[in-house]
């Protein structure tokens, strides 16, 4: 019995498909082979309708390449055949996704433009999936903005959406938000168990790129509370994902984390080759803040090295990055980092000088962790004697706020 024949759009359609499953179980190759014959398909048939779906799920696979600017070019060429088309409900994937983007890019006004626009369309088409999509993305885009109330409301009615549909992919998104702001507030038992949840459903479902995402995020926890060995065992469970996956953004981001433990925990030059891969992806990625923050790291070791030249050459180069990418708070640690500098080569009045200033922008609640790293790292510059009054201050911050570990580096730091 001969099978029947399918059509272009069937065939295209059991392609993009296809390539979904592909790229949950972490095969970005052949998820992105699939989605490339599916575009060529219906550009044969001059489906502009399928034409524009494969573009938007490629440029979504993209995105977090070294191909990121072949997915805006996708994503715009989508999103402007969806509207000619009068297909709202691609239109408003294709919107989401673009705020995604520009999130990840540090444009938050573009960001929000989009997903509320996206929303708009989700609330006019009844479309309950695609508002709880929205409301989550929407939640991420106030938090950074710092409109933490706007922020609540739109996560707790993405939540309240997603449990009512039963989307277990959807409630993981929302339980990583919920852990990443408890992170932020310090609330770390909380974070813990947010994360775990997170995860465990991300594995359920079979999302190892997902499940990568929040290892990393409890490898920065554990990092944080100073659980060293727990941190690098979460961290390289991470870069062993996203490397078999071809995810180089979560490549670059779990290779920092590694190189942040390592040289916390003395291996300055291990953590050096790290931190430089990690610098060579994000300058293919064009990701400014994301290399920024690589100089950071990489420039506090050179420092610590006795490079303090070329340390300096890192910090300056960061700075200019961190205002290209609207990252103030990365300016202030290139800040603190310098005045570590200034420490080290006995220039004490000036160094107090230039840290107190930069510890404006990490003063408050939230950012007690950043503040007492910055007095760690600036009591360590000066020598036990001078730097006395700022390795206390941050033993004791460092106590109120639970991160044990990095107590006990200070103490240490006081013994001398």
């Amino acid at each position: 019995m001969r099978g029947r024949r399918f059509t272009l759009r069937e065939l295209c359609r059991i392609l993009r498909s296809r390539a979904e499953v592909y790229d949950l179980l972490g095969n970005t190759e052949r998820s992105k082979a699939d989605l490339e014959r599916a575009l060529a398909l219906a550009d044969g048939a001059g489906d502009r309708l399928e034409r524009a779906h494969c573009q938007e799920e490629l440029a979504v696979l993209l995105s977090g390449s070294l191909e990121g600017p072949l997915a805006l070019s996708l994503y715009g060429e989508a999103l402007q055949e969806f509207r000619a088309l009068g297909e709202r409900s691609g239109a408003c994937d294709t919107l989401v996704s673009l705020a995604w983007v520009h999130f990840h890019n540090g444009d938050l006004e573009s960001a929000l433009r989009c997903d509320e626009e996206a929303l708009a369309l989700a609330l006019d088409l009844g479309d309950r999936p695609r508002q709880a999509s929205a409301y989550n993305t929407l939640s991420h885009i106030h938090g950074r903005r710092g409109d933490h109330a706007r922020a609540a409301g739109a996560t707790e009615r993405a939540s309240a959406l997603f449990r009512e549909l039963g989307d277990s992919f959807g409630l993981s998104l929302v339980l990583n938000h919920l852990g990443r702001q408890a992170y932020e507030m310090g609330r770390w038992e909380e974070a813990e168990a947010r994360y775990e949840e997170a995860r465990l459903l991300r594995r359920q479902i079979g999302w190892r790129q997902g499940e990568a995402s929040i290892l990393y995020s409890l490898g920065l926890l554990a990092l944080r509370r100073g659980t060293l060995p727990l941190s690098q065992e979460r961290f390289e469970a991470s870069l062993q994902i996203y490397q078999s996956t071809g995810f180089a953004q979560g490549e670059a981001d779990a290779l920092h984390g590694l190189g942040e433990v390592l040289h916390a925990a003395g291996e300055a030059d291990w953590a050096a080759r790290l931190l430089e891969s990690e610098m060579e992806i994000r300058r293919r990625l064009r990701d400014s803040g994301g290399e920024a923050q690589a100089l950071l790291a990489w420039g506090e070791v050179l420092a610590e090295g006795r490079e303090p030249g070329r340390a300096e050459e890192a910090l300056s180069v960061a700075r200019d990055l961190a205002r290209e990418a609207e990252r103030p708070d990365l300016a202030a640690q290139a800040d603190i980092l310098s005045s570590c500098l200034l420490a080290r080569a006995g220039r004490n009045e000036e160094a107090r000088g230039a840290l107190e200033s930069a510890l404006a922008a990490f003063r408050g609640q939230s950012h007690r962790w950043e503040e007492a790293r910055a007095c760690l790292r600036f009591g360590k510059a000066l020598g036990r004697e001078n730097g006395l009054p700022y390795l206390k201050k941050a033993q004791a911050l460092f106590s109120e706020i639970g991160a044990a570990g990095w107590a006990a580096l200070c103490a240490e730091a006081l013994r001398g």
